[in-house]
């Protein structure tokens, strides 16, 4: 649980211009991992790729959306 200081702070930060650069470069990461290919030599590794790339993408969605609930 974050201090209330922490929770200024990190309010702060995400009203500020810097956020603006973190939330581009997330952005472009989700981009270039929606770009890679998850062709496999099998149908059960090409699954396992697409889950894993999946998750990837959620895994920083969901990073992104705690910070939002942390500062509430």
């Amino acid at each position: 649980m974050l201090s209330p200081q922490q929770k200024s702070s990190l309010k702060m930060f995400l009203q500020s211009p810097q956020w603006q650069t973190i939330q581009f470069l997330a952005d472009e990461y989700i981009k270039r991992v929606n770009a890679r290919s998850i062709l496999q030599d099998s149908e059960w590794e090409t699954l396992k790729q697409t889950c894993l790339k999946e998750g990837e993408v959620q895994g920083i969605r969901n990073f992104i959306q705690e910070l939002f609930i942390n500062v509430q």
